[in-house]
């Protein structure tokens, strides 16, 4: 069983038709639309989490979509506060132990939030050829095996 997440609902569309034409049954993911900085888990219900930001917002990411109101996060969110806050509700959905795989144009954010944060270790980076100046890069995290998270 997966579970997929976006605050768009045309892209969860759209990612279960591009599940079925490489022959992978939509049946064995439920696509939620929701929010990463308020996802409908409870807490420690993930072993493994894999995250795409998108690389259009590089510096603002929209708010919080209708229907999934979290007033403390409404409004545009710089990127800083966006990886603090997706390390933040990961942490939270994610059990110890686990890990995350992010693809992210923000690796130097993700390293200096990690600094900050004592329940992730960075593990792996791999940055991705696309022929551009800067690409994105493959993250792989775990969440250390602690009761609370200490950010």
């Amino acid at each position: 069983q997966f579970v997929g997440l976006d605050s768009d609902i045309h892209t969860l569309r759209a990612t279960s038709k591009h599940l079925s034409s490489i022959g992978i049954s939509p049946a064995l993911v439920q696509f939620i639309h929701g929010d990463f900085r308020a996802m409908p888990f409870r807490g420690r219900t993930f072993t493994k989490v894999v995250v795409d930001l998108p690389f259009g917002c590089k510096h603002k990411i929209p708010s919080v979509q209708a229907g999934h109101p979290q007033p403390q996060l409404h409004g545009e969110t710089d990127a800083e506060t966006m990886v603090s806050l997706l390390l933040q509700e990961t942490g939270r959905v994610l059990r110890g132990g686990g890990t995350m795989c992010c693809l992210t144009a923000h690796a130097d954010l993700f390293e200096r939030q990690i600094q900050r944060c004592s329940i992730w270790t960075l593990s792996e980076q791999h940055p991705v050829q696309l022929g551009l100046k800067t690409g994105p890069t493959i993250l792989l995290l775990h969440r250390k095996l602690v009761t609370e998270p200490d950010h």
